[in-house]
């Protein structure tokens, strides 16, 4: 797979999979649940509230705060991939603080032994398993580990933790450094298992979006990037093409030549598709021998001229004697349809029409001049 390729892949395992939208909507719902805790305790003890209890208020608070705008701003900045690092680093850096406030308040038992905050570092990391970046559970698993070094590492060079006098009876427990070692082996632990869920997800995001025969996207794939590339469209006030494709002839080169030069033929011109069209066009197997072309940032015109050429090299590379042509209809946003059904039954009806008029042309108005609008002869 070409890395352009494996780059829409990626970009289409984002959309599958529910993208950070999705994560965003699971971070305020999470959080929200954690905020519960201190103030189901500070319910119970009202009014008479000790420090953990209001930084655990506070912390909560922030993060839940943190959470919304997070939500608010996804749409506005979609699936990049530096925003899925930054939010799973704010994640784990939003625990570390809320760790650091039992530092700067002289009780770095709760900070170092605590039973409550420390286990959400592990669901921070876990949390990345949730999109398609597995190179993000590792950074998370890294950045978790570093600044939790760094809070037991200021802790026990500034207090003398075990000090029977001063910190005695211990209700979080004596400081241990085997035990610190012992949690932070766990965050790489969950680092490790989020990256392979995150890779074994990708990998079967890819079967499940892959036509097995010609390697393009399949239907699935085409109707989320459809819905992507439409909203994007709107957004930014760019045009857009769909480009409907039918393979002439199919059934005659399977029944005078096999089906396998059939799928040769499927083959042959999804590959011309690749190599004459940009990288940011995508290419999908709509079903049987009908091929979608989705074109961001494209004028009829300007599809219609690489179309042309790319039906003009199909033309010129005969199968076993048979020429191989299509017949394509065009269809664009904003001139034609402004959803994506209108749109792909805008193509599909120009597609027809071409096919009426002898095949081998290309429809990409309602009255074609179907004389001369072939475009191999």
């Amino acid at each position: 797979m070409t890395t352009e390729a494996a780059g829409q892949y990626d970009r289409l395992v984002t959309l599958a999979i529910g993208g950070e939208r999705m994560i965003a909507r699971i971070r305020l719902a999470v959080i929200l649940f954690i905020f519960t805790i201190p103030l189901f305790q500070a319910l119970r003890q009202y009014p008479s509230l000790d420090i953990e209890i209001l930084i655990g208020l506070g912390a909560s608070g922030l993060a839940l705060g943190i959470a919304f705008i997070i939500l608010v701003v996804t749409p506005k900045i979609g699936n990049r991939v530096w925003f899925s690092y930054f939010t799973s680093l704010v994640d784990v850096t939003l625990v570390t603080a809320t760790l650091a406030a039992f530092l700067l308040l002289s009780i770095p038992h709760t900070a170092v032994n605590s039973r409550v905050v420390w286990e959400i570092y592990l669901l921070a990391i876990g949390a990345t398993a949730l999109r398609p970046r597995p190179g993000g559970a590792i950074a998370a698993a890294l950045v978790a580990i570093a600044e939790y070094l760094g809070i037991v590492l200021y802790a026990s060079l500034h207090w003398s933790l075990n000090d029977p006098i001063r910190f005695g009876p211990f209700p979080y427990g004596m400081f241990n450094w085997g035990d610190q070692i012992g949690r932070m082996i766990l965050m790489g632990a969950a680092g490790l298992l989020a990256f392979a869920l995150t890779r074994r997800t990708i990998y079967l995001a890819r079967l499940a979006g892959k036509d097995a025969l010609t390697g393009a996207f399949n239907c699935t794939f085409f109707k989320l990037r459809l819905h992507e590339e439409i909203q994007r469209a709107h957004r930014h006030h760019r045009p857009l093409v769909l480009a409907l494709l039918d393979v002439d002839n199919l059934k005659q080169i399977n029944d005078r030549l096999g089906h396998e030069l059939g799928d040769i033929a499927l083959v042959r011109v999804v590959e011309a598709l690749r190599n004459g069209l940009r990288a940011s066009d995508g290419v999908f197997r709509y079903g049987g021998d009908e091929i979608v072309v989705l074109m961001p940032e494209s004028t009829p015109g300007e599809a219609e001229k690489r179309l042309k050429r790319i039906a003009a090299r199909l033309y010129s590379q005969p199968l076993e004697g048979l020429p191989l042509t299509v017949s394509v209809g065009v269809a664009s946003d904003p001139y034609d349809a402004d959803v994506g059904g209108s749109l792909l039954r805008v193509a599909d009806r120009r597609l027809y029409a071409a096919k009426r008029g002898g095949r081998n042309q290309i429809v990409a108005t309602e009255k074609p001049d179907l004389t001369s609008a072939g475009v191999a002869r």
